[in-house]
């Protein structure tokens, strides 16, 4: 993955600003200032984000290496979103692994692979705050801006059976992912095709990971992924009863 400096908030996710005055490179020791101020290692900052959420799976941990509303802090809450529902959907780790987690201070390179999608992926350009807190990077050779790649609003639809939100979407190295929150009212709904229409009004069905059933009065988060798809254009999420019968649909734009 590659990305150029960029701020904003998550999944639910915002868009892409300047990077704020004081922001400093990864590789660079200390904040450049003309007063004395606090010693900052951007490089130990990078490393111990990326080992807490490619390695560790530990977003608490890698929390307090991002600054706020930035799009470092929106991947993070994206993660650590769709861990939670992949774990729920009895998938976690093996779905979102990666393996080969290199880290080159001279480069300032983050590379792996990810084992989903079987392609190498590198992080670099990393920007990070006076107050040693990661903001940005870049991913692979596009430099596409993190904040580039994140859906910048939430979006909620309803109808009489359901309740559907877009929790928020992530363009990786081969799909787009949307991370649905699905409620069942008076009755429990059964899963069914989920479908983009994307920005060239083209349809294109999506990998579902989540329940075969949303029982009645609950939630529970389905993660789609749509296969070489781009950032944008809207999701139908089809409301479907217990037996399949079709009680609707719901549309959730992203962006």
């Amino acid at each position: 993955m590659k990305i150029v400096p960029c701020l904003a908030a998550l999944v639910l996710l915002v868009g892409c600003s300047a990077p704020e005055a004081g922001t400093i490179t990864a590789t660079s020791p200390s904040v450049a200032s003309g007063t004395p101020g606090p010693s900052v290692n951007g490089w130990a900052t990078t490393q111990e984000f990326a080992r807490a959420v490619l390695e560790d799976h530990d977003f608490d941990a890698a929390e307090k290496y991002v600054a706020p509303s930035s799009p470092a802090a929106r991947f993070l809450e994206f993660r650590r979103t769709e861990f939670d529902a992949m774990v729920s959907a009895g998938r976690g780790r093996d779905y979102l692994g990666v393996s080969g987690v290199a880290y080159d201070e001279t480069s300032g390179t983050v590379s792996f692979d990810l084992n989903r999608a079987r392609v190498p992926v590198e992080w670099k350009d990393f920007e990070i705050d006076s107050a040693g807190r990661l903001i940005t990077w870049s991913i692979d050779s596009s430099k596409t801006s993190l904040a580039d790649r994140l859906a910048t609003k939430r979006a909620r639809g309803s109808t009489k059976d359901a309740d559907v939100q877009l929790v928020g979407a992530y363009r990786d190295e081969d799909a787009l992912s949307v991370i649905l929150n699905v409620r069942a009212k008076d009755r429990s709904l059964s899963s069914g095709t989920v479908v983009l229409i994307d920005s060239k009004n083209r349809q294109r069905e999506g990998a579902v990971v989540g329940p075969k059933q949303v029982l009645k009065g609950t939630w529970a988060y389905v993660v789609v992924r749509f296969a070489n798809a781009d950032l944008g254009g809207t999701v139908r999420y089809p409301i479907k009863g217990s037996r399949s019968s079709d009680l609707g649909s719901i549309n959730l734009n992203i962006g």
